[in-house]
């Protein structure tokens, strides 16, 4: 077998392979044999006919297509190893000759593209400062005040915004008859809410217990229902009761009904929040900063990645979004009607993601063969032991779902990532204070 291989451009090289000789006579002569447990010749049971007469019943273009077929995987892969070529997506294939005395094919390749690293160690990202403010305290107080507030009903008052009124009520188009969906008996209903359409829960503020009144009110012209969109209804009311929530007072008894760890006081409380809300900010000024000196890592490289990488990392991101968007409920499709989209428009929006995470990976890996950062079998094992306990499956079906130099290049790309981070944790601000958040990972 001859073999050649010549880059182009954009990562994208021709591997010529030709076959000829004993290597492809063999390989014919297999596909006869083949071929031949099926032909059926008469007076012969299948497979016992003189070998001269079950020829002249296959056409040579049969046999030699069986023959490339057979054998054109392995063909393949022999020249790739020869040369040292790592595809990254599935090869394009052209037949040059198909003769009994000689086979030449040519696979277009496209190969992971060179990465020229920067000056990555130079690389500094700022810390964000972080502080808490007395407003945010004082709003997270209102947010735990109202997780607390009681309902209360108003005896002889009138219904005010905010309020949560228990009404019945049934809408009638300009028709005067009822329309479907528009009737409903005891519903509670909180005011300012914008559960109706707008206009209908502003009309009942100043009613009382026992009253009656006939709401006028116009549908939005965008009405998902088309019959009713843009037309004027009448909606019959009956208030049955008012209720208002009232927050319980900011004080020690209300401290310690929160039922937090160490809090007593109000002021236990409030430093309570203050240390909580600090945690937050410093987590997330961390993964500000974490996720800028990576992207700051990255652009210091260059490489230019072939579309067609870019296409197959950009259906894997469409595949990924198809099933979170399944675990909320909707399907592909309804998703597309909703936006007015095509196949094609959804992918040319993951694309600009899909280049960031090849840029990304290709930067990593890179550095990895750069500091030489290797993995070991103990290590593996590890990973496929977290992934098992992750997923509350064995670690043997782990291990037939994913393939073990899968775990090995993900466990690579993680240990490549932390020794950055760890290596230039003096960049992310000050040493402490980069510590300090790390350590809440």
């Amino acid at each position: 077998m001859k073999t050649t291989w010549e880059i182009l451009e954009k990562s994208t090289g021709k591997l010529t392979v030709e076959i000829e000789g004993e290597q492809w006579e063999t390989a014919q002569e297999n596909a006869f044999n083949k071929i031949a447990k099926n032909v059926e010749v008469p007076g012969f049971r299948k497979g016992k006919a003189p070998k001269e007469m079950v020829r002249a019943r296959i056409s040579e273009q049969d046999l030699l297509m069986e023959a490339i077929n057979h054998n054109l995987s392995d063909f393949y892969k022999e020249a790739l190893d020869e040369h040292g070529v790592e595809p990254v997506t599935q090869p394009e294939l052209s037949m040059e000759s198909l003769t009994p005395q000689e086979v030449k094919v040519v696979f277009t390749v496209v190969v992971k593209p060179e990465v020229t690293l920067g000056d990555y160690d130079s690389v500094k990202v700022d810390l964000e400062e972080v502080e808490v403010s007395e407003e945010e305290i004082t709003g997270e107080l209102e947010n735990l005040q109202n997780q607390f507030a009681t309902m209360v009903v108003k005896e002889d008052g009138k219904v005010a915004m905010d309020d949560t009124v228990v009404i019945d009520f049934e809408g009638f188009d300009k028709e005067g008859v009822a329309f479907e969906g528009g009737k409903g008996t005891n519903f509670d209903l909180k005011i300012g809410s914008n559960t109706f359409i707008p206009g209908f829960e502003e009309k009942l503020i100043g009613l009382s217990v026992g009253d009656k009144k006939d709401l006028e009110i116009t549908f939005p012209e965008d009405y998902q229902a088309e019959d009713l969109a843009g037309q004027p209804v009448v909606f019959k009311v009956e208030v049955h009761e008012i209720k208002t929530e009232v927050l319980p007072e900011l004080n020690d008894d209300f401290a310690k009904d929160v039922d937090r760890e160490g809090v007593e006081t109000l002021e236990d409380l409030k430093e309570n929040i203050r240390e909580s809300l600090l945690h937050a900010k410093e987590h997330d000024a961390y993964h500000t900063a974490e996720n800028a000196f990576m992207e700051a890592i990255v652009a210091t490289g260059e490489v230019e990645i072939p579309e067609e990488m870019i296409n197959e990392e950009a259906d894997q991101l469409l595949q990924d979004f198809k099933q979170r968007i399944q675990q909320q409920g909707l399907t592909y499709d309804m998703y597309k009607q909703m936006l007015n989209q095509t196949d094609e428009d959804v992918l040319e929006q993951v694309k600009p993601d899909a280049v960031k995470r090849l840029e990304m990976r290709l930067v990593l890996e890179a550095i990895a063969d750069k500091e030489e950062v290797t993995v070991s079998d103990e290590e593996i094992t590890a990973e496929y032991e977290n992934l098992a306990q992750q997923y509350g499956i064995d670690t043997k079906q782990i291990e037939a779902m994913a393939p073990r130099d899968a775990i090995a290049y993900d466990v690579r790309i993680k240990k490549v990532y932390d020794f950055l981070i760890e290596r230039h944790h003096e960049n992310v601000g000050s040493h402490s204070k980069f510590e300090e958040a790390h350590s809440h990972e």
